[in-house]
């Protein structure tokens, strides 16, 4: 199986781009997935919301960077400054540690609330294009919430005027102790003297000017709600549960380790389906291709008839490997109603099994210990004896062939069990027995034993025209999928494709009418039909 093949066959993992049906054929697998985290998260944000206790918020502005009296009295022009950079500066200043810890004094919550936490509950915000700085607290009180933001304004603008008449009052104080020194030495009539008292004067007036650089213009007045709000939370939950949705849907498709349909079954193995067989519930069923060949159960194999001829036009194959990934899915059941299909259909056929860990087609059949490759290979007997008819009905074992060969035969496994299978499949014993059952038929068709197992299927592949995969749809995972394409890829022999097997509801035919049953599973030798001696 070529490269080629895995990139068209669009599997992610093979190496090929995803498409976007790709991703929407996860969401639909999945819509159970999405639905619960779509309508889970949204009430769980309601909930949780509901829960909380209610916040309160009230705000209280303050005007900063009025006229500069100061600088009118003495008759200079006001300093240019950067409205925006003040601004940012003073709401800055207002989250000092210093003002929040006068704040919860003056509002005799100290000790009860910490300064971190009330900074944390608050705000501080220049509003655009405005002298005023926006003084904004949160709350789970109302009245609490009003109260300790009108005390923040109110607290803020006494620690402004305090900042800007600290250097006046320094000055001051320094030109106080200048004078009473020239004082205490007689000196009040002089210039100096006269000059100083002036200056304090200046002093004592800027520092009165000062006093109005930030000016509480709005108190707060009302707080109001902010807090829960179920609505909206509702909608941020939704749109959280979306996202949420979809990672949880692929999350569960990368984690989900089966194949979930046919489709993914072709991707994974990258091969297309040639048929789907119901299993039988019982051995007596386990041969409906001769039993009942004109039941609903025989349908099945029909179909499987048509899609091989049609396949293998391109190959021409005369011996067919029929193989698993694993045990235990149904391989020996289509090998043997494939191979009496294929002879109903008026072809000349041998069904040989190939499977010496465990051999079923001599049970299946009812056979008994009859000798089989086993004993052609240990020159026991030969191969034309060794070949055991099996009539399709009465008096249609060799219609339309125009000769007395009966048109299916069956060469069990044999007497002899090889001590060593894996070296037993590949001898060239072995391989001359096969070329030779291709010069009897026109298909020979080969129960070999499964491919991820043990070796042997490898092995025997090479003794053949082309290969048919089995695998039972309710069990394969996709660590098996991916292995058995492993393996297949590096072999030569060509792959028809794959036969899917399982139960009634897995299998999507409501005419089959059986559920499941095992490789080599008792079978009761048929009524009716017994095999040609």
């Amino acid at each position: 199986m070529s490269d080629s093949t895995s990139a068209a066959s669009g599997d992610p993992r093979s190496g090929a781009t995803p498409t976007f049906g790709d991703y929407l054929a996860v969401l639909r697998r999945r819509y159970l997935v999405i639905l619960a985290a779509i309508i889970i998260t949204p009430i769980v944000a309601i909930l949780v919301t509901l829960s909380r206790t209610p916040d309160y918020q009230a705000s209280s502005d303050v005007l900063v960077g009025g006229a500069n009296y100061a600088a009118l009295v003495n008759g200079l022009a006001p300093a240019a400054t950067d409205a925006e950079r003040n601004a940012s500066t003073l709401a800055n200043l207002a989250r000092v540690p210093e003002v929040a810890r006068r704040v919860l004094v003056a509002t005799n919550l100290k000790g009860r609330r910490t300064t971190e936490e009330f900074l944390n509950q608050s705000s501080v915000a220049p509003t655009t294009g405005a002298d005023i700085l926006r003084f904004t607290v949160t709350d789970p009180n109302a009245a609490v919430a009003e109260r300790l933001a009108s005390t923040y304004a109110d607290v803020f603008t006494k620690f402004r005027r305090d900042l800007d008449n600290r250097a006046i009052n320094e000055a001051r104080a320094g030109l106080d102790a200048e004078i009473a020194k020239l004082g205490a030495r007689g000196a009040k009539g002089t210039p100096v003297y006269a000059d100083l008292v002036a200056k304090r004067r200046q002093l004592t007036a800027l520092a009165a000017l000062q006093t109005n650089s930030a000016v509480v213009v709005q108190p707060a007045v009302e707080a109001t709600k902010t807090g829960p709000q179920p609505l909206r939370n509702a909608i941020l939950g939704l749109g959280l549960g979306v996202i949420l949705a979809i990672g949880l849907a692929y999350l569960a498709e990368s984690l989900d380790t089966r194949v979930r349909s046919l489709d993914d079954l072709e991707r994974w193995l990258g091969a297309s389906v040639l048929g789907r067989v119901p299993l039988p519930t019982s051995g007596a069923e386990v041969l409906p291709m001769l039993t009942r060949p004109n039941g609903p159960e025989a349908e099945a194999f029909r179909m499987l008839r048509t899609s091989f001829d049609f396949v293998n036009l391109n190959h021409d194959a005369k011996s067919v490997l029929v193989t698993s990934s694993i045990g235990e899915e149904g391989k020996s059941v289509v090998s043997a109603n494939l191979a009496i299909a294929l002879a109903r259909a008026q072809r000349r056929v041998i069904l040989c099994d190939l499977d010496a860990r465990k051999p079923s087609i001599a049970k299946m059949f009812g056979l008994g210990e009859l000798p089989g490759i086993s004993d052609v290979v240990l020159r026991r007997t030969d191969l034309e004896s060794a070949l055991v008819p099996v009539s399709l009905s009465p008096g249609e074992a060799a219609r339309g062939l125009g000769t007395s060969e009966p048109p299916l035969r069956v060469l069990t496994l044999g007497s002899a069990r090889p001590p060593a299978p894996g070296e037993f499949v590949g001898s060239a014993q072995v391989q001359a027995v096969i070329k030779g059952l291709e010069e009897m038929a026109d298909f020979v068709i080969i129960d070999g034993p499964p491919l991820l197992v043990v070796s042997d299927a490898v092995t025997a592949a090479q003794h053949v025209d082309a290969m048919i995969v089995i695998t039972r749809i309710d069990r394969i995972s996709r660590s098996v999928a991916r292995e058995t394409r492993r393996v297949l890829s590096r072999m030569s022999t060509p792959f028809l494709g794959i036969v899917t097997t399982g139960p009634r509801q897995t299998m999507g035919t409501p005419t089959y009418l059986y559920d499941a049953s095992m490789d080599g599973a008792a079978a009761k030798p048929f009524a009716g039909t017994p095999p040609l001696s």
